[in-house]
């Protein structure tokens, strides 16, 4: 019996592996982690934010291009991430940026038929993820109108060595994996205005990733985001942001051949509610729902994500180019 399950076990991570390619073009494994309130234009000359942030995201379920999928094989997906943000206003148009994070638990968990019987398998990736190095600069401010313009740029690497991960000698699946081992170039652009007479904020967020090859030669998509915040005081010390966004992800290649089922789009909706203490903290809760998907080929599809943020921002220097006050 038991020389029966331990064979039942190898034959599936040979056909694990035998099929990894399109394992891992197959799963989308939850939403790139990312803060509620990282979305911001820039610092005053000499101050300080700290954001730290946790995140949980659940995968479940197939789609072939927008409609429901009976493929079976990753039965879920899920994350917890903790994420670390520092930015320092180091002029009064530049605020520079460190993004790390940590992979509590990146998840999925196989259920199919291997040899006739009913088989589980689970996979779990722990570990630091990349850290990025970014900077936004103002390029236009009217204070008598409340508009703002900032654009940026940055990298993203991983820490120490590119290896992946692995497991009892097995090396998981680039899904799982806490860090893809690749380097990224990242851009960004800032948009605000605020409407005084309707007591609303707007702002749009744009960002883009590109990513290189890891030493595996393989590629993770790139990604295209766009953003829209509308955010209107509750009270003194509690604000709403209603959150609109749409992703946009590229194929993946590996050893240079396109992965078929990978990347699409999909669009979110994001409420968020924050919480100001003596204007120095700020506390967020965020929910996203992706509440339309597409998907090239057959992909596990985002069911939701959660989030909680900690902001703690030290003021310095007054100067006439300031962040504004969301």
């Amino acid at each position: 019996m038991f020389a029966y399950k331990y064979k039942k076990k190898i034959l599936f991570i040979a056909l694990l592996h035998i099929n990894f390619l399109q394992v891992r073009a197959q799963c989308c494994a939850g939403c790139s982690p990312i803060g509620g309130n990282l979305s911001q234009g820039i610092l005053q000359k000499g101050s300080i934010q700290i954001n730290t942030f946790a995140r949980y995201a659940l995968s479940s379920g197939y789609d072939t291009l927008d409609m429901p999928s009976n493929f079976k094989f990753i039965k879920n997906g899920y994350s917890t991430y903790g994420g670390f943000q520092f930015s320092y206003g180091l002029t009064k148009r530049l605020t520079i940026d460190f993004l790390t994070g940590y992979y509590f638990n990146r998840v999925q968990n196989f259920s199919f038929i291997v040899a006739g019987e009913p088989f589980n398998y689970t996979y779990n990736g722990v570990g630091v993820s990349n850290f990025n190095l970014s900077f936004r600069y103002n390029v236009y401010l009217d204070t008598v109108h409340d508009f703002e313009i900032t654009l940026g740029g940055g990298y993203k690497s991983p820490w120490g060595n590119s290896n992946l991960a692995s497991n009892a000698g097995v090396t998981l699946p680039i899904d799982v994996q806490p860090c893809n081992g690749a380097s990224a170039i990242l851009l960004k652009s800032f948009i605000y205005k605020k409407f005084d007479r309707a007591n609303t904020t707007l702002f749009l967020v744009n960002n883009f990733t590109y990513n290189f090859y890891n030493k595996y030669f393989y590629k993770e998509s790139n990604v295209f985001s766009t953003a829209l915040f509308i955010s209107y005081p509750i009270s003194k010390v509690l604000s709403g942001i209603l959150q609109l966004r749409n992703d946009v992800r590229g194929y993946s290649y590996s050893d240079e051949k396109l992965q078929t089922s990978t990347g699409g789009y999909k669009f979110l909706i994001i409420p968020q509610l924050n919480y100001n203490i003596k204007g120095v903290y700020n506390l967020s809760v965020l929910y996203e729902y992706p509440f339309y998907q597409y998907f090239h080929g057959t992909q596990l599809k985002d069911i939701y994500a959660a989030s909680i943020n900690l902001t703690i921002r030290i003021p310095g220097k007054s100067n006439k180019i300031c962040a504004k006050p969301y």
